[in-house]
């Protein structure tokens, strides 16, 4: 399509391109035409192009399944795979196998490799299998610090018991999200009400489903001690084909506010609190209002130095504590001023 030449933006109309799409034939007019209709959009608007003015779209950019290699596993370390990683540039929500291939190719080939030595024999011999990881008993260390809570689990019925008794039910976990592969603390809230309807033997098997919790952007220099920290609620969708829920991006709203469901999502899943392999401390509440803490939704620099002892025990990237670790500290003018003096 024609593109107007723009002075204040240095903008050439002979040297700009844009394009539109991605659409899909619907009908051959005859005579070089073509009805054309936006892609994964069965109801949308129709458009009328000539021939000259449609080309394919390039394969270059089809989205494909990622291969599993030891690079994707680094990238996949910390952060999961992106679903379709070209729905927002190109409007493009599946994979081109469900697009553009009804019909996936043969992967599979009649052809079987023969070893042509004993070396090679002995390569395409099937490995033994591993021996079966035992995961060590964390027997926690007494510190001279005021341990609030032992960083060990409790039977499934007292920790009912201290759950109903806690007002805000937070917990520290050591959790692996999905798609990743590095273990991490996260602090997490029990949802009750989502809990009974779930799970109603909560009580004897120790399994809650849990909220988790993230620091508020405005906190994001801060260290973790100082934070606030706030539901993680998220805009989503839905692929089409496979229901994957689709992640984007995250919106604020307050602890005492629930969204639509049908819009905003909250990450959260059904953790065993029960079990050394998961529970860190808890439970516990946050911080009281008082003369130094005038902000609801912080954690108590107590717990927060009993989470360090324990994640240091355990190889777990460990929390951030003290003024010390803000990560942008803010010059003032009087500083400023200084500087320029000098």
């Amino acid at each position: 399509m024609q593109v107007q030449s723009i002075l204040a933006k240095g903008q050439v109309q002979k040297l700009s391109y844009q394009a539109r799409g991605p659409f899909r034939i619907t009908q051959v007019l005859g005579n070089q035409s073509f009805e054309v209709q936006r892609y994964d959009n069965p109801n949308g608007a129709t458009r009328k192009y000539k021939g000259a003015d449609l080309y394919l779209l390039p394969p270059s950019i089809f989205p494909s399944e990622p291969l599993d290699t030891m690079d994707q596993r680094y990238l996949n370390y910390e952060n999961a795979p992106i679903v379709s990683p070209l729905r927002k540039p190109l409007g493009i929500k599946l994979y081109n196998e469900l697009h553009f291939h009804p019909q996936p190719p043969n992967t599979t080939s009649p052809h079987i490799d023969q070893p042509s030595s004993r070396l090679d024999e002995i390569a395409f011999a099937p490995h033994a299998p591993a021996a079966p990881f035992v995961p060590l008993e964390y027997h926690p260390v007494v510190t001279p610090i005021e341990i609030l809570v032992q960083p060990s689990p409790e039977s499934p019925q007292t920790l009912a018991e201290h759950v109903l008794a806690s007002r805000d039910r937070l917990f520290f976990i050591r959790y692996t999200p999905a798609g990743t592969m590095r273990q991490r603390w996260y602090l997490v809230q029990i949802d009750l009400q989502a809990t009974e309807e779930l799970n109603s033997a909560w009580r004897t098997n120790g399994k809650y489903f849990c909220v988790f919790l993230a620091c508020h952007p405005d906190d994001k220099n801060k260290s973790d001690e100082f934070a606030r920290w706030w539901p993680d609620w998220y805009q989503y969708s839905r692929c089409k084909t496979t229901q994957e829920i689709i992640y984007g991006d995250r919106v604020l709203f307050r602890p005492t506010v629930t969204p639509s469901s049908d819009k905003y999502i909250q990450w959260a899943t059904e953790v065993s609190l029960s079990v050394h392999s998961t529970f860190l401390q808890g439970p516990f509440n946050f911080e009281a209002i008082n003369a130094l803490n005038r902000t609801r939704n912080k954690v108590e620099k107590d717990y927060w130095a009993n989470l360090r002892l324990v994640c240091n025990e355990l190889a777990i990237l460990p929390p951030t504590l003290g003024s010390s670790h803000i990560k942008n500290p803010k010059i003032t003018l009087a500083a400023t001023k200084r500087k320029r003096k000098t």
